[in-house]
């Protein structure tokens, strides 16, 4: 329900006086990263724990929401668009593994199709919330809010002693 459509991070650097061609740059950039670090962050995962990586997902996630309003210069946002891709590598598949390993082995699709539905429906909501706050009270509320509501899942989950994590 934090996570807002990247379609708003876009509008928001946009909103900042980026040109089109920085925009798309960055998001290249957001992109790029992720696809590169996805499998050896699965790697690494597998190592120390996939809930070690989701954590740190969380974390980088609320850096980066929360610097990104704040930022105007360029080498900046290309360091916090690269921290997302890294956050995005983490989050995207170390909650899946999670998620199977928290469930029953019969029930490892119906978790996973369970999550899918209700991020679906989190996104919508996500985007509803966010459009909403920035119109009434401007675009730095609605990511520090999401910055804050991030690092919070963080520290529940991290100190959560009941979920399991998948390790070597």
């Amino acid at each position: 329900m934090v996570n807002s459509a990247d379609a708003l991070l876009l509008l928001m650097l946009k909103t900042k006086g980026y040109s089109d061609t920085k925009v798309i740059s960055l998001y290249v950039i957001y992109n790029l990263c992720y696809a590169l670090v996805a499998y050896p962050i699965g790697l690494l995962a597998d190592k120390i724990g996939v809930k070690k990586i989701v954590v740190t997902g969380l974390v980088l996630f609320s850096i980066v929401y929360f610097w990104l309003v704040r930022v105007d210069n360029f080498p900046l946002l290309i360091s916090l668009l690269l921290l997302y891709g890294l956050y995005a590598a983490c989050f995207e598949s170390g909650i899946k593994s999670l998620i199977i390993s928290n469930s029953e082995k019969n029930q490892h699709a119906s978790a996973l199709g369970f999550y899918s539905g209700w991020a679906s429906v989190s996104a919508l909501g996500a985007a509803a919330w966010t459009g909403w706050l920035w119109q009434h009270s401007g675009m730095q509320w609605p990511f520090t809010v999401s910055a804050c509501v991030a690092l919070l899942c963080a520290l529940l989950l991290f100190y959560n002693k009941n979920t399991q994590s998948v390790q070597n």
